[in-house]
């Protein structure tokens, strides 16, 4: 068996060896040479763009919140101290309210503790920063009050500072208000 095998294999691979002549395929004519023309070519490509004229101004909120109105259109001249949008004021009223409450609960805090200072049971260190607290909640209600009232102001400061800045004459282009 394993003779029939290698008489087999012996056979297949002088098989193989044979050598085997393929006509070469030459072609056969003229090749013809040309020079390339040399012409201008315009490439165009077309990109994602704005284009703004010189004395483009744009306006935008400065103070987070909703905008309740907008008191100018797209284009519009503006003069000074002219109100531009109005602020709702419902999160600087929510804010004031918070600090408020904030601070009555610490101001209670540091009563007690100076009652309980006055009678030597706390530390002086301890009613210090009881105060230090106090007056830092009396700070931020204070904050909050000058965040209620400043969406008036900008409205006004920011119609000024245009018209400063441009000699009398604003052209605004509408922008995510």
């Amino acid at each position: 068996m394993k003779q029939i095998l290698l008489l087999t294999l012996a056979c297949i691979t002088i098989a193989s060896c044979k050598e085997h002549k393929e006509e070469s395929h030459h072609l056969s004519g003229k090749h013809t040479l040309t020079n390339p023309i040399k012409i201008d070519t315009s490439i165009t490509k077309d990109y994602v763009s704005q284009i703004h004229a010189i004395r483009h101004i744009e306006v935008r909120a400065l103070e987070k919140g909703y905008l309740k109105t907008i008191s100018i259109d797209e284009g519009a001249t503006v003069k000074k101290g002219q109100a531009l949008f109005q602020i709702m004021p419902n999160i600087y009223k929510a804010e004031l309210e918070k600090a408020e409450a904030e601070a009555e609960a610490v101001n209670i805090e540091y009563k007690n503790t100076k009652m309980l200072a006055d009678s030597d049971i706390v530390s002086p260190n301890e009613l210090a920063l009881a105060k230090a607290n106090s007056n830092k909640a009396k700070a931020e209600v204070s904050m909050a009050r000058t965040h209620l009232a400043l969406p008036k102001f900008l409205r006004h400061l920011m119609a000024s500072s245009i018209i400063f800045m441009l000699e009398k004459e604003v052209y605004l282009m509408k922008e995510n208000f």
